[in-house]
């Protein structure tokens, strides 16, 4: 079992845990809203599942992206192997709701004027770029491109292949919808877009509920 006050002591020794809650949302990492004692603002307590490479990246991309693109402020990040204690940082929380709940207020001008912020976010995510396209690692607490997701034409179908070959995967959805998702993809080919050598930074979930 977590130990949340042990995790906040260690950055806020002389604060006392009065609660916490999980929140919803990612399922990979764990992450917590941390209620105090007294009149202090919570703060957000995430844990890593991947350890120091995921608390790492997650740092990197924040120092790379904070000045121009909306991110809470990461309070603390803990990273080390060398110790009994997980990787994880701790971050201000920001109170606010989805937009896929504001969808359902029915506030077109509210549903408007978050749509658009949403495009201006994702365009100034967009604006990063990087030597060559390829997967995101910390080297010396510096970004660098690893190896491509897939090499060679047609990334797309083929990269939806490689999930699709998921032992996992084929078990949940049955060989009929593999086989269909598989044609599908791929009579699609000739008109999706080349992405060999896009190189910018990609938010990978970015959706109405996120």
């Amino acid at each position: 079992m977590l130990d949340v006050q042990r995790l906040i002591g260690h950055v806020f020794p002389s604060r006392r845990v009065a609660g916490h809650e999980l929140l919803a949302g990612g399922l990979i990492n764990t992450t917590l809203k941390v209620h105090f004692d007294g009149h202090i603002e919570p703060v957000v307590l995430r844990v890593y599942r991947d350890g120091p490479a995921a608390c790492n990246k997650e740092v990197a991309l924040h120092d790379l992206i904070h000045q121009q693109v909306p991110v809470a402020r990461i309070i603390y990040a803990h990273a080390e192997e060398n110790d009994d204690l997980p990787s994880f940082t701790v971050l201000e929380y920001v109170a606010g709701i989805t937009f896929q709940q504001l969808k359902r207020t029915n506030d077109l001008e509210a549903i408007r004027q978050a749509a658009a912020s949403a495009g201006e976010t994702l365009a100034r995510i967009g604006s990063f770029e990087f030597p060559a396209p390829g997967d995101l690692l910390v080297n010396q607490g510096q970004l660098v491109v690893g190896e491509k997701f897939i090499d060679g034409p047609d990334p797309i179908p083929r990269l939806l292949d490689r999930f699709l070959a998921s032992t996992i995967l084929q078990q949940r959805v049955g060989a009929d919808l593999i086989e269909r998702l598989h044609d599908f993809m791929w009579s699609y080919a000739p008109v999706l877009p080349d992405l060999e050598n896009d190189r910018s930074l990609v938010h990978n979930d970015y959706g109405n509920r996120n």
